[in-house]
């Protein structure tokens, strides 16, 4: 913690406080932009420890899109219907590599 704390100071100019995360990566630079492929990587990673389904991770590959219980009905008619193509496609890749055929 005394560590977070101190890494801290230098890049936000300030003094951390209570609700500041002693988890941040002190590689962080706020002043440059995300390495969007770097962020997408490590959060399919994360998925996958995470134990998530992996139709659900394919689909979030390919829409680019997070999608829960919580969120669906904030989602534009085309994203529900692209996210439901993309996990209904790996549900019939699937049975078809269970059945032995090409994927």
């Amino acid at each position: 913690m005394r560590t977070a704390k101190r890494s801290s100071e230098p890049k936000t100019r300030r003094k951390p406080v209570p609700a500041d995360s002693a988890f941040r990566d002190p590689q962080f630079d706020p002043s440059r932009p995300v390495d969007m492929e770097a962020f997408q990587a490590e959060l399919v990673n994360l998925m996958r420890r995470a134990n998530v389904r992996p139709d659900l991770i394919r689909a979030y590959r390919r829409t680019g899109l997070l999608v829960t219980e919580k969120n669906w009905r904030f989602l534009s008619p085309e994203d529900r219907r692209e996210w439901e193509l993309a996990v209904t496609e790996c549900h019939k890749r699937n049975e078809k590599a269970a059945e032995g055929g090409p994927q």
